[in-house]
């Protein structure tokens, strides 16, 4: 391990610890690397970086978080929560299993958590308080929630690995829609059982023709999983063509219900804006700290170290899982 290798792991674990957001310890770390090995190569790798945030599948990014965004501006996750509390808002958990299974199907429009906690989570938060429920528990439901967005398509850091690995991304999202199914009803299935003590008991269930009117309410903006997940799965638009077709049925949906005027929607795009920069910097900063990982041949490394610990696929799996978790105990996603 050379000194340049060492300082650099050193740096970004220390930077870490003192709480400095990823894509800075990330950036920091790999500069400090490129500065004490070889300087001269500082213009071919910023040129490598630069040019894999130029690959068009990174373009579905901003499309799907825009998406999101002018949803929630728009009211459109009312009624996606409205119609989750019509179903089971009666059952044991009330509001905490409308929590859940109003961001399945949120997911299924966005594919990001930013969405689903910034717009479903206002909603929720402020839903489950007003009934009783403890704040805490309240948060922990939403953010626990909120992950399935990034795990059922459409799903942005799905998107980011299929470009970084070379996989497909439709088998990535058809492999992401039974693990987001599983997450949700596990949690469901736990707030079932723990309903009895974090808060208070179900609301009255809706009559039929109340649940159809919901379902009425929430119709189209349901159809957009459909839309989006469906073309992309069936081959007849790209990610990046969906994100741009979720965007457009967003805005059509907002002038069907005609609840977004103009000064929201500029608000909208400006709140997307400032949500896909952070992601766009943290991919461009683990790029390069991949690469330096790569370099120095960490990855065989470990390969080394995992095959003589274990030889049985299933743990290798386990293991790497186990390594994932901890590492997305003090990393954001897309760092990790």
């Amino acid at each position: 391990m050379t000194i340049a290798f060492s300082l650099f792991i050193l740096s970004f674990f220390v930077l870490l610890a003192i709480g400095i957001p990823i894509a800075f310890c990330l950036g920091f770390a790999s500069m400090i690397y490129l500065i004490l090995s070889d300087a001269a190569n500082l213009a071919i790798i910023f040129g490598r970086t630069q040019g894999v945030l130029q690959s068009y599948l990174y373009t579905a990014i901003p499309f799907f978080i825009l998406a999101s965004s002018l949803m929630n501006t728009a009211g459109i996750t009312n009624r996606i929560f409205n119609f989750a509390n019509s179903l089971v808002g009666h059952v044991r958990g009330g509001l905490a299993q409308v929590n859940v299974l109003a961001s399945i199907i949120f997911s299924g429009m966005t594919g990001t958590v930013i969405g689903d906690a910034a717009g479903l989570g206002r909603i929720e938060i402020h839903a489950m308080r007003k009934a009783g429920y403890r704040p805490a528990f309240a948060g922990a439901v939403t953010v626990s929630s909120a992950v399935i967005g990034p795990i059922i398509p459409p799903s942005m850091i799905m998107i980011i690995y299929a470009e970084l690995a070379e996989v497909s991304i439709v088998d990535l999202f058809l492999g992401g829609i039974i693990p987001g199914l599983l997450i949700g009803s596990v949690l469901m299935v736990y707030i079932y059982f723990a309903a009895h003590r974090v808060g208070p008991k179900p609301i009255k269930p809706y009559t039929w023709p109340e649940r159809g009117r919901a379902f009425s309410n929430s119709l189209l903006p349901a159809l957009s999983p459909v839309i989006v997940v469906g073309g992309i799965i069936s081959g007849i638009i790209t990610p990046t063509e969906a994100g741009l077709i979720a965007v457009l049925y967003a805005l059509l949906l907002a002038g069907i219900y005609r609840s977004m005027s103009l000064k929201q929607m500029v608000l909208a795009f400006r709140e997307a804006a400032l949500a896909t920069a952070m992601p766009l910097f943290i991919i461009s900063t683990a790029i390069l700290f991949s690469w330096i990982i790569t370099v120095e041949q960490v990855p065989g490394f470990l390969v080394g170290v995992l095959g003589g610990i274990v030889d049985n696929w299933i743990l290798t799996i386990l293991l790497i899982n186990i390594v994932l978790l901890l590492m997305g105990m003090i990393m954001e996603g897309i760092g990790a």
